[in-house]
């Protein structure tokens, strides 16, 4: 934790109250130094100041995996910086790789548990996919070539399945969720589409779970008649670029 740089930061956010400045600020911060804030009670003047979200790099919500990458803290500090962000009202956005090659589907369970708990929600937090660096390969996977697209790439087999079932799911998602960038629907519609969105990811893992394996056809469908219903009025105001599927829901 740079303490000096920490300093700087609490010396910009009281210059900022002090000038009655109306600033909504976005911090890009580390897990360490946010723990430091909270010891400093530095976390309300940051709020005061006009910080309405931070960036923090979490890469997962698994302690075996953050082990693994050697990232020096654990989900018991992920739990403390949320927390204390959450109640100053200062809002998260996480640094979370969703799917890993060494991933179970236990893992994606508690990062996907993480979004919920941080109230995150983007179309494509269903589908992060780490990119393995040469660096990375050599040291944590014995230099051993992986794609994403390869059909190696997963060491569990039901990891791969629902990696491919959630990318199904974002076709339908993906329109609706460029009409909450463009604040053409409301906040009752925003959050049927998130609700839908992780109610299929549970789906999914439900049947993985139970079953090791998954039919989703009837289940994108229902879904995709339930946010059409509430949605659908406003997206004809929508492009959608080459989005197949998207097309296909205006047309029906």
């Amino acid at each position: 934790t740079n303490k000096e740089g920490i300093q700087r930061a609490c010396d910009l956010f009281k210059a900022i109250i002090d000038n009655n400045l109306n600033l909504s600020i976005y911090v890009i911060g580390r897990i360490r130094t946010i723990q430091f804030m909270i010891k400093s009670n530095f976390l309300p003047l940051m709020k005061a100041a006009g910080v309405s979200c931070v960036y923090l790099g979490f890469d997962s919500y698994n302690d075996d995996i953050l082990e693994r990458y050697q990232k020096g803290f654990k989900v018991e500090d992920i739990n403390e910086v949320a927390d204390a962000l959450q109640e100053n009202g200062i809002r998260i956005n996480p640094g979370l790789i969703t799917f890993e090659p060494i991933l179970t589907i236990d893992h994606v369970k508690q990062n996907v548990e993480l979004f919920k708990k941080l109230g995150y929600y983007d179309a494509y937090m269903f589908t992060r996919v780490l990119v393995i660096l040469p660096e990375m390969r050599k040291k944590y996977f014995n230099d051993q070539e992986l794609d994403i697209y390869d059909e190696e790439y997963y060491r569990d087999p039901r990891t791969k399945i629902m990696y491919e079932e959630l990318s199904k799911y974002l076709d339908i998602a993906l329109p609706y969720y460029r009409m909450v960038d463009r604040a053409k629907i409301t906040e009752v519609e925003r959050t049927l589409l998130y609700a839908e969105h992780y109610g299929y990811f549970d789906f999914v893992y439900n049947e993985l779970k139970t079953k090791g394996t998954v039919e989703t056809d009837e289940y994108l469908e229902n879904s995709r008649q339930r946010i059409e219903t509430i949605v659908g009025p406003v997206c004809t105001e929508l492009e959608f670029g080459g989005n197949e599927y998207g097309r296909k829901i205006l047309q029906k």
